[in-house]
């Protein structure tokens, strides 16, 4: 065997929060970085022999911004990436750039000092199975791209974006995005994006405290509050007779109302409201009433909900108040959306849920505009 010189690249540093440039490395290839990719200047394919060295396309690229943009694909062309996920030396690039196909029409390698992308042309419907064909028995692990066209849609004319995607999107589908310059020879050579799989449902979250429980049920009769006794934090709201026309005079006498009184709803079981009405034959609506409840984490709440229960309250659900820690981007409104206050994030959690849960959750917002505002996040059972 020859001699042969090995590179590999550093490993970044532990910082708190990750740079653009090692987020759009982790998603091309999070192993990459872990173990470097290996460039051989020689190695003997026989002895005495060396390995002819490829063609490489070399550029650089630079982040733009602090973090993802929302693209618009208006191309998707018929050009396959496939990043290694490890190393690969000049033998398995040469094997792949000499192999052929059906469905493949060419392939050609590329190199920045993050990564090292080998482009496929395919001419039908096979290329795509024809470029896996290749990768899988050339290289142990990759990551396969489709190539597409891309625009900003707030309208800056930047020219085309070249973005790394999913297989299958689709033209005029939005996605996220790192977007970074490309130069070479230090000249802008054009654009280059990475997806980046924003999570839009079904939200990853850690929980990181619980506050306190929240107990919610419906009232369905009028409720005696006195049960209560001890319990300083709650919300209850009667249920109420809502009158669907107009009280008579004779009607308003019979009730009682004054003029403090709304004359269109009641509450029932105050007066015999409802005998009154049924007997007068005057068209009205039962309102169901609510309880909510904050009770301290050590509460007997299996106490609680049985007295509740006796008194005619129903549904009723337990769940906890606390925060959760979630990714620093979503995508709300097909927008893309930084959450400040990411790590410490209020929540609405299942009652069994505890500290450290790794859990799925749906974010409320409110829209103004273009702009969108997370407010709080609820668990779902994904």
């Amino acid at each position: 065997m020859g001699k042969y010189k090995r590179r590999v690249a550093e490993k970044p540093a532990k910082e708190k929060k990750k740079t653009n440039m090692q987020l759009m490395i982790l998603l091309v290839s999070a192993v990459m970085l872990l173990s470097g990719f290996y460039m051989f200047t020689e190695r003997s394919s026989e002895p005495g022999g060396s390995v002819e060295l490829p063609e490489f396309e070399t550029y650089e690229v630079s982040p733009l911004g602090n973090g993802s943009v929302m693209v618009v694909l208006t191309e998707k062309t018929n050009v396959l990436a496939a990043l290694p996920k490890l190393g690969v030396d000049y033998e398995t690039i040469n094997n792949i750039l000499n192999e052929t196909i059906d469905g493949v029409d060419r392939i050609s390698v590329e190199s920045t000092p993050s990564f090292i992308a080998f482009r496929v042309s395919t001419n039908s419907e096979n290329g795509t199975a024809g470029a896996k064909e290749i990768m899988d028995k050339t290289m142990k692990a990759y990551t396969l791209f489709r190539v597409y066209k891309a625009k900003l849609p707030s309208g800056i004319l930047i020219g085309d974006i070249e973005v790394f995607g999913s297989l299958n999107r689709t033209v005029n589908e939005s996605i996220a995005v790192l977007l970074s310059q490309k130069t070479k020879d230090n000249q802008p050579v054009g654009f280059i994006g990475f997806e980046q799989l924003v999570p839009k449902d079904n939200i990853p979250a850690t929980v990181v405290s619980v506050s306190n429980v929240n107990l919610r049920g419906v009232l369905e009769s009028w409720f005696d509050e006195t049960v209560l006794e001890g319990i300083i934090d709650s919300d209850i709201k009667q249920p109420q007779i809502v009158l669907n026309e107009p009280p008579s005079d004779s009607l308003v006498k019979k009730l009682n109302i004054t003029e403090e009184d709304n004359k269109t709803w009641f509450h029932p079981l105050s007066r015999n409201v409802s005998e009154i009405l049924d007997k007068e034959n005057v068209s009205y609506t039962m309102g169901q009433g609510s309880i909510s409840l904050l009770l301290s984490l050590d509460s007997d709440t299996d106490a609680l909900t049985k007295t509740l229960a006796d008194n005619s309250v129903e549904n009723i659900t337990l769940a906890k108040n606390g925060f959760v820690s979630l990714p620093e981007e979503v995508i709300l409104y097909n927008q893309l959306v930084r959450i400040e206050n990411n790590e410490n994030f209020t929540a609405y959690l299942d009652f069994d849920t505890e500290v450290g849960n790794n859990i799925t959750v749906s974010i409320t917002a409110i829209q103004f505009g273009e702009q969108v505002i997370p407010i709080s996040a609820t668990e779902t059972n994904a």
